[in-house]
């Protein structure tokens, strides 16, 4: 990942699961995204879920394929 703002994580989250993506790489960029979370409401999160949420919620459907 080049850019280590909340949004483009949150791209780079959503283009794995739309490319369905299970390559190592991506897995592992997932697993270490699954650890930044914040229990901040506002700061740190996107349409109010946390990076990790995201993340793991990926790692999910992407291991179910």
């Amino acid at each position: 990942m080049e850019n280590n703002s909340i949004l483009a994580k949150v791209d780079y989250i959503m283009q794995a699961v739309l490319k369905k993506d299970d390559s190592s790489e991506c897995l592992q960029n997932l697993r270490s995204l699954s650890k930044e979370h914040t229990d901040d409401m506002v700061l740190g999160r996107v349409f109010g879920w946390s990076i990790s949420d995201y993340a793991i919620a990926a790692l999910n459907g992407l291991t179910l394929i």
